[in-house]
């Protein structure tokens, strides 16, 4: 996203998921966290385009529309307040 920032692992979790179509996934996912106070300049050849929205509005819209939500980051977004908190 073109910002640099020091990062720290917070937490980490694995999870593996069947899904309808027969394919599966099977991993660690390791989950960081910085603060930048830069502007976000995204590679146009890796980013094709972003949004930033309130953790209310993204938490709504995963309850309407969770099939355009990866599943790795319904996990993540369940676990990542408290994990956040408790590294304050």
């Amino acid at each position: 996203m073109g910002i640099s920032c020091p990062l720290k692992e917070v937490f980490s979790f694995c999870y593996c998921v069947t899904f309808p179509n027969g394919l599966t996934e099977n991993e660690h996912d390791h989950d960081l966290v910085g603060k930048s106070e830069g502007s976000v300049k995204p590679n146009p050849k890796e980013v094709e385009e972003y949004k930033w929205v309130s953790m209310k509005f993204l938490k709504s819209d995963i309850d309407k529309n969770p099939e355009i939500y990866t599943y790795w980051f319904k996990i993540l977004l369940e676990k990542l307040p408290e994990k956040i908190a408790s590294t304050d």
